[in-house]
Order: structure tokens, then C-alpha cells, then sequence
């Protein structure tokens, strides 16, 4: 016991006696950061490199903070020499006696040494009305802190000498460190102007930051001695200051560094200094600072005792245990064998009652002793402690922090305070310890270890941070009410309060949702803090159980506040435990919002800590749930109130500006109002319609029994509404739709009817008119195919039952798209409607006339005989055969007409109009310009066509379809120059089907096109095996129809296929007929020439069979004239055919065309053609059209002869 005792008095005459070591250390400079922090710590890193070079005795480093961060540094004393600006300085040097400056900056203005600075206030260059101080009244001001000297001190002074308050005349808005940010902020639009100190914004011009020209000075002053435009006096740089703990040795050195390194011209240019003066005078800082009364001149601090007790309280433990041990020492060495006892006794109450840890550890963190408190801590006794470290009990993270944190302390040399919390492994209860650490050294300056001192501050946290919860409420409830009063909606407010609630608050989330008892869920409509997307994509439901619902959904079901004081483990949160892991949530709040008595939404709050809502939290929060349910009914009640204004306006607007007539009566039905509709449709004015009864309109159409009936509706239902006739103030008669109404009193009583009426006339004239269209044709007036339905049903129905037979006639006027493509329509129009009333002349008055479309006609006669029919035919091609005049044209045309008798050749109208058809299609077969009956043959020829049509939908897919090619001969050498490719189709049921059946049915049907391109892609590809084969190259000819000629990307498509076999355009040979080409000679001769571009070949086929003019020939553009093959046929015998291809031949010549002839089946034709000069012939008299094998095989025979 005695040797404890001994040990621990050691252990306080140490606490009381110990001085710190004298060792080499680490020195830290604190700088301040006015500009980014990286760009700062690259500029003063040179700095200690030097320091350290010319003073090795010390390790100097560069530590750039914030204000604040250099304020917690500087208290914390975790630095030891500072570079700040000159308002902090004195601050400080208040707060914790930094030492006088060592030495003063001396930077650069504009090339210019200066040891002083100046404040710049500035707005954008395009900011109207600011020039001097007195301008910036009412405007928003942005620096980087109230602690900055250069970015706030020295512009509010200025303005305070000028008679502005800030705040108060100018709204500050502080943006934080670097002054970049306060540049972004006026750049942005946030502020009016700025506060900077000189030389930011030359800075950021430098950097292409800023264009300078962007912005101008107010207040604009230039000093002398100082180069650059200031708004403000100029007051000292930056002080370069001591800690006060620092050693006087190492200041000294470091003074006489600095005032040397202006010398050092590599080292300033480095560090873009000048270098550093003698200690400046900062007298009018501190003035500054006193009129501003800003810190550390804003208040005389009060203390009291308990403040004294509350802020010294380890010091004054420490001492008084202090003063105790000593008196008891002297006690001791008096009465060293009497007292020895009783003062031991004494000595180890109070070790072992003191609240407060006390421990002792050797350099090296082992244990040398410690009082019960701490065997509590780590829940071992003393001899279970000593000898042993930290990581013997504790975790190793935590270990390695007590280590650096001891490592630290014998480093500093002196006391070491720090904030910790630890958990007591006797209870488990946690405590945050203030904990003292002192490095103990013997007589001889030898270190001995560490001592600790722990003070439990626990409840003293506790209860600054529930008043620092309550303030963040109180401001948040106080920013709430500001936000009911100047917000006009719901959105706007609920997006305030969230973002009130985190920033003031300091809530770590909050969200506010609407319930939607539709969908059934409650969905957040606002939202701020972490988690916003969580936040925005939760759903709550409205029913379910606690899991479920979570506090939200519980909240809205008991109309009751909900508080989840801790989140993590609360199992009606349970889903949700892993985002609110993720976003810090500790503890939730959910608050139900009410509007006109019923639950509408929910304020949910999410703090970072357990138990984050005691008592006064709650009833805060419930007060700000009633101010905004509050507002929230406000806004409803203003919401009621502007749209009951609204439906009187609409009310007041429709009635006067409805295109319905309104009249209102009283119970009596006499008229009180009628609007200006009324008035228009009626005539009658206000005044003349005032004070009569409604049946002064009446046309008298109506019988009383109608009106009886419809009052006896009204009374019973309360309303009628139908068609009425009345009359106008002009006589005239119109109906009208008229709905009528009743209105009554909340007794019952009438009060009141309402007429709204239209007029309807145009209406019923437009149903007529659209029945007419239904039945009749709207250009000639002639029934349409719906009446004429119905004519045919009921003409075959008088058949039937008379016996009679009846016709059916299809009539199609001949080439009459020629007058519509050359005259125009209204021409053709004009001349159908003629037509049509021709052909009313031409059939009795019984009989029908009906316009199918276009040009097609059809004439339906009752009870008439096949010879009857004819004689009607006849008459028909006589009227209609007459020319017609339309405007200054006189025109002729001609009909063909099938004709269809009823039984014999149809039962039903479908069936009619197909044999009319096919008769009518003979017609034209035969050329045109008469009629014809159907006939079986016909009927039979129809279905082959119909079937062909059909088939040769899928003849190319189905493979049915090939190309032969008939070789085509040079007279002059004999030897195969070319080649002609002919289509041929083998159907599997009809066999070969002449091209002359199936290409006009693929010309109609449209499937040429189709087929055409196959024919030119199979050509092609086949000429690319040839040639590939080694055959001599040729040129094909391949045919084209009008319809694949008159596609305007049809020298596309070919350049397209001959790109993809291969081949040049001269192995391609385009074929058009004669007839084809003089249908529409001009767009012919664009065609031609836009083929000819592209170097692709064109022959004329079957010439001599048209009628081709000279001039236009010589237009086009073709190298070939096909000789049609019934010149040829009788060429030996026929002095005409003779003649003529002799004429074609020599024509050919003399313009530069090749002529070849088709059709050559004898010598003696052959020996003709070669006397008159004719270039190529083919025919059977050298070969017969061949497949691909058997033309490659006479191919090569041809080559070999």
C-alpha cells in the first residue's frame, strides 16, 4: 500500500512539476486560403522546403486551411507558426495570445513591391444604376466570410463610414473560401456585387478565369503607392505569427528567415511573393474591427462561476487534487511515521471516489497506474492493467488512435487536449471524455511517460447539443411560419418547408406526401436532404400492417404523430433499414397534415441520431404540422372561393357570349332576361322580349296537345328538351333545338325557368343534303352505286315476279383520260355532266342512269327484251357519239358498252355487273366504240383472266417464270452480236402461256414493275456468268412496258443492277415500243436523255407500226430501230412492205441509227436486208429463242465458224 501511495505522488509532483523536453520537432504553418486550397498549398510548399534547408534544426510543414479550419487549428493548437489575414490575426491573438506578427507580407501589385491591400467592390459591368456606394442600397452583397478582412471587413467598414448598414441597407450573402466563389456569384446572377480583397480578380484574369471587361469597380479609388483600382482604404498584409507556445529560439530563426528571403529571388518568384517586411503597425485593423464590433471587439464576454467551473473544471481538479497531495506531503515529511497511515488513508478516498480517469503509461504505452475510475473503464483491476498496452483491451483501431494520440503528445512537448468517446466495460454505459494527456519528464528532463486525465463531459454534450436541436427547430418553425405567410400554393410551400427543415432544422432528410386514395398509396410531392431519389420513388401504402405502413403509413391510419426514435431497430421500418443505413437516418418523425378536418398528407423528418426527438422536438414539430395544416386550409378556402368566382364569370361569359339563345323567366314564365344570341336569332331586343311569355315566338306548327305534353314534363321531371318550330320578329319560320329547365329554391319552390335554344336550320339543311349524297352522285346528279343498289334489288324483285327479263348495261367512255390529262378536269367534269343528261334522253323515265365514278356508267332497264336492249344500246352510241361543246372546246367521244340480261346471265346484282364488265372489256378488245352481249366464251375467258391474274402473283416466287435469249446477227461478219432476252412463263396447270395473254394482265394489275426488274437483275447476272466463262462480251436487249418507262427512278434502279452485276451500261440495251414513246413525246425525251447520261442504250421496237415524226426521232435519244417483223414476213412479195423497209433503213442511216430486223425466217428475206443495207437480224432463220445453256453452246459454235 505504501508503494502505491509512494507511486502516485510521483505521479502528481510530476503533473504539478514536469517541464517539456527540449527535442527537435515538427513545426506546423497554418495558412489561411483565399484562393483554392491545392492552388495555395503548391504556391507555400516551397516555403518550408527553405525553411527547412537554412534551419535544419526543425521539420517545417504547410498546412492550408479554411477560416474555420484554421480557427479550430489555431485553438486546438495543432499549429505553430500562421499566415492569415490581418482581421483573423487579431482575432486569434485575443482567443489564444498568438504572439506579435515576426514579420509582415510584401507581395506584388501590378509588378509594384507593396506591404498592403486594399478592399475591391464590384459588380457586372451590365449592371445598370451601380456606380457609388449610395447605389448599393437594396442590393445583395456576396463575400467569402465575416472573419475575412480583404472579402467583408473592409467593404463593411467602408460602407459603415458611408452611412449603410450591413445587413440591413445591404443583404449580405456569405458563399465561403476561396473568394473564387464570391467572382461566380455576381457572374451567376446570385449577388449585385462582390467583396474581394486586391488582386483576386487580376488573379483570375491571369488564369482566363475572367475577362475583366465583364465587370467594373465601384467606388473606385487609386491610392498612392499602390498601383491597382481599390474601393477601400488600405490597411497591412498578411502578418506571419507565432503560437504562443512556440519556442523563442525557432521564432527568432524563422523571423530572420523571412526578412531575408526577398533576397532569394528564385524562392519569391517561386512563391509569387516580394518577400517579407518588419512587423507592420495593425492599429487600424483593430479600429476597424471595434467601430464594426465585430469579434474580438463585439461584446465584453460575462463569465461566471459556473462558466469558470464548466470551461477550467480538469485544471481546477487537477490543482486542488494538486494542492491536497501537497499538503499531505508536508504532512508527511513533519509527521512522517505518526500520519503515515491516516494520510494514506486520505490519499487513496480520493483517488478512489474522483470521477475522473487518471492513468500513467511509459513511453512505450505501457501501463505504470491508474484509479479505480479507469479499472471501471476497462473492466480489469490494476494489477491486471499494469505492464500491459492498449491493445491488450481494446480494439486495434482504437488501440492505434490512443498510440498516435500519445505519440502526438511527446511530440508537442506539452498538453494535448482531446475529445473521445468510450464505453465503460463494467456497465456498457458510453461517456465523451475531455481527456488531458501531459508528457511527464524527471529532474533531468528525462521523458518518463504519459499521464491522462479523463473528465466525463457527457451530460454537458448532451445538453448543448438538445439546446442546439431545439434552436435549429425553433428556426425552422420560425422559417415555416415565413414560408405559410409569402407562399401562394401548396407546391411552393411544401418544397420550402423540406428544404427549411434540412437547412435549418438540420434534419438529415424530410419529405411531405399527398395521400391518393385512388391509387391507395401516400407519394411524396417534395422532398430535400439525402436520399432525395429514395425519397421520390417511395410509394406508402394506405392499408396493411406496421411492416408495411412504416411510420408514414401509420401516422395516416391513427391520425396520430408517429416517432421512430431508433430507425435501425424499429421493426415497422424494418423494410427500409438498409437506405436508412445508407443515408444516416437515425430516428424519423411522421407527422399527418390535415385540410378541412381530414388527413391529406404526411411530414416526414429524418435526424442522424437515436432518440432525436425528446419532448420539446415533439410539441415543436407538432406545431409546425398545425401551422402548415393551417395553411393548407387556407389555400383551399382561397382555392373554393377564386374558382366560385371563376364559374360566376364563366357563368356571365357564356351567357353572353354563347352562340345559344338564353332566356330566363320567372315562376310565372314571363321573361326577366334573354342574352345577345337570343336577339340574333329571334330579332327581338331585351326590351321588346321583357315582361312576355315565351309563347309569343310560337309558329303555330305545334299543336296544344304538344305543349301540354311538354309542361306536363317539366313539372314532372324538371326539364325538356327537343325540336320546336317558332317564329322570327320577321315572319319567318325555323326550328330550333330548346332544352327548358327548372330551377327551385332550397324549399322546393320554383323560382325560375331557363330556355336555351339554337337555330337548327343550317343543321337540318345539312342532314338533307348529306342524304342526298348518299344516294345520288355529287357531280352529275345521277344515282350512285347505293341508290343503284337498291334500284337493281327491286327491279329483280318486279322480274321475278312478271317474268320479265331485265338489262343491265356497263358503260365506259373510250380514251377519256386523254381529255383530262391534256384539257384538265373541269373540262372532263363538264363533260360527264353532259353526258349524263344524254343519257337520261336515251332510256325512259322508269328506267336508270347511275354514275359508278370516273368515266363509268351504268343504265339499268326494266322489262325489256335482248332486242329491246339493243335498240337502247344503239340509241345510246347515237347520242353519245354527238360532239360535245364545253367552253370553247368542241369534243368527241366514244362508248363501249357491255350489256347483261337478267336471268340468263347473272341472278344478282354482283354477278350482273361482272358479265356487263366482261362484255363491256370485250368491247374494247375488239376496238372499241360499240356493244356487245355476254356470252359464255366470255365467262369462261374471265376466269382464265382472273386466274392468271392470280397465278402470276407468285410465278417469280414459285420459279415459274425464265428468260430465253434469241441471238442477234452482224450481216456484216456473220458473227453473234448481241442478244434479245424474251420472257416466257410455264404455268403447272394452264402450260406455256403466251406472253401476249399474260403481260397486258401484268401491264394492268401492276405486277410489270415487279416482273421488269427481275427481268433485268436475271439478264444481268446471267451476261456476269458468261463473261466470267470467258465468252466474248455482248450486249442484251431487254423490253420495258409504258408503265416501268413512265417511273421517274427507273435510271436509278438500272444503274443499281448493273452496279450490282458488274457490268458497264453498253452490255444493257432498253427496248420501248414506238407507240410507248409518241404517247407522251416530251416526258419520252427526258427520260431518254436522263438514260443516255448514264450510258445506258435505247432502240426503238416495232417501227413503222406507229407514227412517228421525223423531228421528234431526231430528238430522241436511241441508237437502234427495230424493224417490226410484219414488214419483214412478206418482204419478197409485198411491193408496200418492200418500200417501206427500205425507206426505214435508209432513214436509219442518214440520222446515225443502227437498224436490225426481227421476224427473219428465209434466205431470201436475209438476202433482201443485206442488199438494202440492214445492220443485225435475228429470227428462226439462224435461231430460234434459246435457254441459257443452249445460247452458251451456239455461242461458242458461232466463235469457233
Amino acid at each position: 500500500m505504501i508503494s502505491r501511495l509512494h507511486r502516485w505522488l510521483a505521479i502528481v509532483t510530476l503533473l504539478c512539476l514536469a517541464l517539456p523536453a527540449m527535442a527537435e520537432e515538427e513545426i506546423r504553418i497554418g495558412v489561411l486560403a483565399y484562393r483554392p486550397k491545392t492552388q495555395l498549398q503548391a504556391q507555400w510548399e516551397p516555403l518550408a522546403q527553405a525553411m527547412n534547408l537554412a534551419i535544419p534544426k526543425y521539420h517545417f510543414v504547410v498546412e492550408v486551411y479554411d477560416l474555420e479550419g484554421l480557427s479550430s487549428a489555431i485553438a486546438a493548437r495543432r499549429v505553430d507558426l500562421i499566415l492569415t489575414n490581418p482581421g483573423h490575426y487579431i482575432l486569434m491573438a485575443r482567443r489564444t495570445g498568438l504572439s506579435a506578427p515576426l514579420a509582415t507580407l510584401s507581395t506584388f501589385e501590378q509588378g509594384v513591391p507593396v506591404s498592403s491591400f486594399g478592399g475591391v467592390i464590384f459588380a457586372r459591368a451590365d449592371h445598370p444604376g451601380l456606380e457609388h456606394l449610395a447605389d448599393l442600397r437594396g442590393t445583395t452583397a456576396a463575400f467569402a466570410a465575416y472573419d475575412s478582412l480583404g472579402s467583408y471587413q473592409m467593404q463593411a467598414y467602408e460602407l459603415h463610414q458611408a452611412g449603410l448598414t450591413l445587413p440591413g441597407d445591404v443583404k449580405p450573402l456569405p458563399v465561403g473560401m476561396p473568394q473564387d466563389n464570391v467572382v461566380a456569384a455576381v457572374m451567376e446572377g446570385r449577388a449585385d456585387v462582390g467583396f474581394v480583397r486586391s488582386s483576386v480578380l487580376e488573379g483570375l484574369a491571369k488564369e482566363k478565369k475572367l475577362d475583366l471587361t465583364q465587370i467594373k469597380i465601384i467606388n473606385s479609388q487609386h491610392l498612392p503607392g499602390f498601383p491597382a483600382e481599390v474601393s477601400t482604404r488600405l490597411y497591412p498584409e498578411w502578418p506571419f505569427a507565432a503560437m504562443p507556445h512556440a519556442n523563442k529560439d525557432m521564432k527568432r530563426a524563422v523571423a530572420s528567415f523571412l526578412l531575408g528571403i526577398e533576397n532569394d529571388k528564385a524562392l519569391v518568384s517561386t512563391l509569387k511573393i516580394h518577400g517579407f517586411d518588419v512587423p507592420a503597425d495593425y492599429s487600424p485593423v483593430e479600429d476597424l474591427l471595434r467601430d464594426l464590433r465585430m469579434p474580438p471587439y463585439e461584446k465584453a464576454p460575462s463569465f461566471t462561476l459556473r462558466d469558470i467551473w464548466e470551461r477550467y473544471q480538469a485544471a481546477i481538479v487537477i490543482g486542488m487534487i494538486s494542492f491536497v497531495l501537497l499538503l499531505l506531503l508536508g504532512f508527511w515529511l513533519l509527521i512522517l511515521n505518526r500520519r503515515l497511515h491516516l494520510g494514506e488513508a486520505k490519499l487513496s478516498t480520493m483517488l478512489h471516489t474522483i470521477s475522473d480517469l487518471i492513468w500513467l503509461k511509459s513511453p512505450d504505452g505501457a501501463y505504470l497506474a491508474c484509479n479505480p475510475m479507469f479499472e471501471r473503464y476497462l473492466g480489469k483491476k490494476e494489477h491486471e492493467i499494469l505492464g500491459k498496452t492498449d491493445f491488450d483491451f481494446v480494439a486495434p483501431e482504437i488501440a492505434d488512435v490512443y498510440r498516435r494520440s500519445d505519440l502526438n503528445t511527446i511530440s508537442r512537448g506539452g498538453p494535448l487536449v482531446v475529445e473521445e468517446w468510450i464505453t465503460f466495460a463494467d456497465s456498457g454505459r458510453q461517456a465523451l471524455l475531455e481527456t488531458t494527456k501531459t508528457p511527464m519528464y524527471n529532474k533531468a528532463g528525462k521523458l518518463i511517460g504519459v499521464l491522462g486525465v479523463g473528465h466525463d463531459i457527457t451530460e454537458r454534450h448532451d445538453a448543448e447539443a438538445k439546446i442546439e436541436r431545439l434552436n435549429n427547430l425553433y428556426a425552422a418553425l420560425s422559417e415555416c411560419n415565413q414560408a405559410i405567410v409569402r407562399c401562394s400554393n401548396q407546391d411552393e410551400l411544401f418544397k420550402v418547408i423540406c428544404a427549411d427543415a434540412v437547412r435549418f432544422g438540420k434534419m438529415k432528410s424530410a419529405w411531405i406526401g399527398l395521400v391518393d386514395e385512388a391509387a391507395g398509396v401516400i407519394c411524396p410531392v417534395a422532398w430535400d436532404g439525402h436520399g432525395q431519389e429514395f425519397m421520390q420513388a417511395i410509394r406508402i401504402p394506405l392499408h396493411g400492417d406496421d411492416r408495411v405502413l412504416g411510420p408514414a403509413g401509420i401516422a395516416y391510419r391513427d391520425d396520430q404523430p408517429v416517432w421512430c426514435q431508433d430507425y435501425l431497430n424499429d421493426p415497422t421500418t424494418a423494410p427500409r433499414h438498409e437506405s436508412a443505413e445508407h443515408y444516416g437516418w437515425g430516428s424519423a418523425a411522421a407527422l399527418p397534415l390535415h385540410q378541412d378536418g381530414k388527413v391529406v398528407g404526411i411530414f416526414l423528418l429524418y435526424a442522424a441520431t437515436v432518440n432525436g426527438f425528446d419532448e420539446p422536438a415533439r410539441n415543436l414539430l407538432t406545431e409546425m404540422a398545425m401551422d402548415i395544416s393551417f395553411a393548407l386550409n387556407r389555400f383551399s378556402s382561397e382555392v373554393r372561393r377564386k374558382a366560385s368566382e371563376e364559374q360566376l364569370r364563366l357563368s356571365a361569359e357564356v351567357f353572353r357570349n354563347s352562340t345559344e339563345g338564353f332566356l330566363i323567366s320567372d315562376a310565372d314564365a314571363n321573361i326577366i332576361l334573354v342574352n345577345e344570341a337570343f336577339s340574333r336569332i329571334t330579332g327581338y331586343t331585351l326590351a321588346e322580349a321583357l315582361g312576355k311569355n315565351p309563347r309569343f315566338l310560337a309558329s303555330d306548327k305545334q299543336t296544344q296537345a304538344f305543349y301540354d305534353e311538354m309542361w306536363k314534363d317539366i313539372r314532372a321531371q324538371g326539364f325538356w328538351r327537343g325540336e320546336i318550330w317558332n317564329r322570327k320578329k320577321t315572319g319567318e319560320i325555323y326550328p330550333e333545338w330548346l332544352s327548358i329547365s327548372r330551377v327551385q329554391d332550397t324549399d322546393g319552390n320554383t323560382t325560375h325557368y331557363i330556355g336555351i335554344f339554337s337555330d337548327i336550320t343550317e343543321k337540318k339543311n345539312a342532314e338533307e343534303r348529306i342524304h342526298w349524297l348518299a344516294h345520288f352522285d355529287e357531280l352529275t346528279g345521277l344515282p350512285n352505286r347505293t341508290l343503284l343498289a337498291d334500284r337493281i334489288t327491286h327491279a329483280i324483285s318486279q322480274s321475278q315476279r312478271s317474268g320479265d327479263p331485265m338489262a343491265l348495261m356497263f358503260l365506259d367512255l373510250d380514251h377519256f383520260k386523254n381529255i383530262n390529262d391534256s384539257l384538265g378536269h373541269h373540262i372532263g367534269d363538264r363533260l360527264l355532266i353532259q353526258l349524263g343528261e344524254r343519257l337520261k334522253t336515251a332510256v325512259r323515265s322508269e328506267d336508270t342512269v347511275a354514275r359508278l365514278g370516273g368515266d363509268e356508267f351504268i343504265i339499268l332497264i326494266s322489262g325489256t327484251s335482248v332486242s329491246g336492249a339493243a335498240h337502247v344500246a344503239q340509241k345510246i352510241l347515237e347520242v353519245v357519239s354527238k360532239p360535245f361543246s364545253v367552253d370553247l372546246y368542241e369534243l368527241t367521244v366514244t362508248p363501249s358498252v357491255g350489256i347483261a340480261m337478267y336471268p340468263n346471265d347473272g341472278q344478282d346484282k354482283d354477278a350482273l355487273f361482272k358479265s356487263a364488265d366482261a362484255a363491256m372489256y370485250q368491247v374494247k378488245q375488239s376496238g372499241r366504240n360499240g356493244y356487245r352481249f355476254f356470252t359464255q366464251e366470255m365467262q369462261t375467258r374471265t376466269v382464265r383472266m382472273l386466274h392468271l391474274e392470280n397465278a402470276l402473283r407468285h410465278a417469280i416466287k414459285n420459279g415459274e417464270l425464265s428468260i430465253q435469249y434469241q441471238p442477234q446477227i452482224s450481216i456484216a461478219t456473220g458473227e453473234v452480236s448481241g442478244a434479245e432476252a424474251l420472257l416466257r412463263w410455264q404455268h403447272p396447270e394452264f402450260g406455256w402461256v403466251s406472253p401476249a395473254e399474260f403481260i397486258p394482265i401484268a401491264e394492268e394489275t401492276g405486277q410489270i414493275l415487279a416482273i421488269g426488274e427481275w427481268v433485268m437483275r436475271q439478264t444481268l447476272q446471267q451476261l456476269k456468268a458468261w463473261t466470267e466463262a470467258g465468252l466474248p462480251a455482248l450486249a442484251v436487249a431487254v423490253n420495258i412496258s409504258a408503265i416501268q418507262f413512265r417511273q421517274h427512278m427507273l435510271p436509278q434502279l438500272v444503274m443499281q443492277i448493273l452496279n450490282e452485276a458488274g457490268q458497264p451500261p453498253d452490255r444493257l440495251e432498253l427496248e420501248l415500243t414506238e407507240s410507248v414513246a409518241m404517247s407522251d413525246p416530251q416526258a419520252a425525251i427526258a427520260m431518254m436523255d436522263k438514260l443516255h447520261s448514264f450510258g445506258i442504250n435505247m432502240a426503238i421496237d416495232d417501227f413503222g407500226t406507229g407514227y412517228s415524226s421525223l423531228s421528234l426521232l431526231k430528238r430522241f435519244q436511241v441508237h437502234k430501230l427495230k424493224i417490226d417483223q410484219s414488214f419483214v414476213r412478206e418482204i419478197t412479195v409485198d411491193a408496200e412492205d418492200k418500200a417501206i423497209v427500205s425507206a426505214i433503213i435508209s432513214m436509219a442511216k442518214s440520222l446515225g441509227l443502227t437498224t436490225i430486223a426481227e421476224g427473219v425466217e428465209t434466205a431470201e428475206q436475209f438476202a433482201f436486208l443485206k442488199d438494202q443495207g440492214c445492220d443485225e437480224v435475228q429470227g428462226y432463220y439462224f435461231s430460234k429463242p434459246l435457254n441459257e445453256q443452249d445460247f452458251e453452246e451456239f455461242l461458242r459454235k458461232n466463235r469457233k465458224g
